[in-house]
């Protein structure tokens, strides 16, 4: 029997890119191989170590380590895969539109619905507008993210519902606070939050505004929302998974 190996890596956001992917290619006989090797150290999604819970091999997982599969993405157009034996590799982000031109409605449906029963969607959003204000791995100091802050604040209209990656700069500007009291916008304070409430979080709203969140993205794909966003790629990500 195939085994499909996935290096899962990153959010909460990409490892559902990940995940979707693997689900869409293959659908079944799915493994985790999680890497948290990096500054952030994110975890596998609680929901991901519940359902996909067989193990790697020792040799599996030093493939994995390598990101040698990895490269294939960052040095070709090609999907980052390479088959040993019985067993496919996968290491990628998976976000290029590109790579589901080959699949047809009912693949893609199958991978939408597939994670709908894994992390539990199953409501409707009642809330109207939820802008997010991702602030902590765009920008390189504090001072390109309260301008960043400022800016966007500043075209949000009245009465808009917002959250941010980081409340402690919001909250120490008084620009920002200025802004936020003259457009009597409601700022929702998700410090101390883990990925998947702030995920809830963005499930409740109609329409979800953000600079290129993967997790927004999925908030509003799978609980069948509107997205806003400037990035080209997630633009046609999301109109194709819509319009499914």
């Amino acid at each position: 029997m195939r085994r499909v190996i996935i290096r899962t890596h990153g959010g909460l956001g990409n490892q559902i890119f990940q995940v979707f992917f693997a689900l869409v290619r293959y659908q079944k006989n799915i493994i985790l191989n999680h890497d948290k090797r990096y500054p952030h150290g994110f975890q596998l999604a609680h929901y991901f170590q519940e359902h996909f819970c067989d193990s790697t091999s020792v040799f599996e997982s030093l493939i994995c380590r390598s990101r040698v599969v990895k490269l294939l993405e960052k040095s070709s157009a090609a999907i980052p895969e390479i088959k040993l034996g019985n067993s496919v590799f996968l290491d990628g982000y998976f976000q290029k539109v590109g790579f589901y031109a080959p699949y047809d409605r009912a693949r893609l449906l199958f991978g939408l619905n597939y994670l709908r029963d894994i992390l539990e969607i199953n409501s409707r959003p009642t809330k109207n507008y939820l802008s997010h204000l991702r602030l902590a791995d765009f920008f390189n100091s504090d001072f390109e993210r309260v301008t960043a802050a400022r800016k966007r604040l500043e075209c949000m209209g009245r009465e808009i519902n917002f959250i941010s990656s980081d409340d402690v700069l919001i909250s120490n500007d008084q620009q920002c606070q200025d802004i936020i009291s003259r457009k009597n916008l409601m700022h929702i304070k998700t410090d101390g939050y883990c990925a998947d409430r702030i995920f809830r979080l963005m499930s409740e709203y109609q329409t979800i505004e953000s600079n290129n969140s993967t997790l927004a993205f999925w908030a509003a794909v799978l609980n069948k929302s509107e997205l806003r966003v400037d990035d080209a790629n997630l633009k046609k990500m999301f109109f194709l998974l819509k319009n499914l």
